[in-house]
């Protein structure tokens, strides 16, 4: 049987020290914080980021109109 040459040891220092953050990430997060699951969701930040995407839109058709409507 072949090993791989690893050693429970650098297994354990690898796991120890692995975390992995999204590249476009803005926020430093705990690594436990990265594996939270859809659980960790709420229904008001759900709420709250349609809210922030119904006024970026309303800014967005305000300034087409603007740029529309410019002689």
């Amino acid at each position: 049987m072949h090993t791989c040459g690893i050693t429970v040891e650098i297994a354990q220092d690898l796991e120890a020290c692995f975390a992995w953050a999204p590249q476009l990430s803005t926020k430093r997060r705990e690594a436990d914080d990265l594996l939270a699951g859809l659980e960790s969701i709420l229904p008001d930040d759900v709420a709250a980021e349609f809210a922030a995407l119904e006024g970026l839109k309303r800014i967005l058709i305000l300034a087409n109109w603007i740029g529309s409507n410019k002689e």
